[in-house]
């Protein structure tokens, strides 16, 4: 395990199971400003885009929502939010070998953190790089260029590893090695056709995959 300095992990799908919390407070905050909720095949397909973006299908005046759905979120999101199998181990055998670990999420940073700390994992983390209201989010690239800066690594010497394609694309636009793991949101299918470098399909595999890098 010489051959990468630090390891960027997607956040919902991939370290924690919390798809049924995000549809939760989503569909809250869209009956709380008098909207129709968005029905269980709709959530299924949202369900790791922006918040705004999700928003904006319903209202272009999204902006007050945002502030209410992560409150809603930080207030009741350990219920029905738990680590994936295996997860701890993966993190405390990366920081033995002294990797560095970053988080490259959707979530606003400031909730990334906080969650983090509710399942206590914080400690793992060097840096997180969230969605700031403000800059471009996966699948572009620059999150990852950001929180590579932040802890001194350089993206071509890590690896960034997510359930999604947009995860897949903001690595191989950064020129990370990717890993896309399959017990997320996306299939095989999808992530062998977004150029995944390799595909895990559980975390034994994760682990064995870090370990030949």
């Amino acid at each position: 395990m010489n051959g990468f300095a630090a390891v960027l992990f997607d956040m919902d799908g991939t370290l924690i199971y919390s798809k049924g919390v995000i549809s939760r407070c989503l569909n809250q905050t869209l009956a709380h400003y008098g909207f129709e909720p968005f029905n269980p095949n709709e959530i299924y397909n949202l369900v790791g885009k922006p918040l705004r973006e999700v928003l904006a299908m319903k209202t272009p005046d999204w902006q007050p929502m945002v502030a209410h759905y992560r409150q809603l979120y930080l207030d009741t999101y350990l219920d029905g939010t738990h680590l994936h199998n295996g997860i701890v181990a993966i993190l405390s055998m990366l920081r033995d070998e002294g990797k560095k670990i970053g988080i490259v999420t959707l979530k606003q940073t400031q909730v990334a953190q906080e969650v983090l700390k509710g399942l206590n994992i914080h400690e793992f983390v060097d840096s997180v790089e969230g969605d700031d209201d403000a800059s471009p989010l996966k699948p572009s690239p620059l999150q990852i260029v950001r929180v590579c800066q932040a802890m001194d690594v350089i993206p071509e010497e890590s690896v960034m590893i997510g359930d999604s394609t947009m995860d897949i694309a903001a690595g191989k636009g950064a020129r990370c090695i990717t890993i896309g793991v399959l017990w997320g949101s996306s299939s095989m299918d999808a992530l062998s056709d977004a150029e995944a470098d390799y595909l895990a399909r559980n975390t034994d595999e994760l682990s064995e995959i870090l370990r030949m890098l």
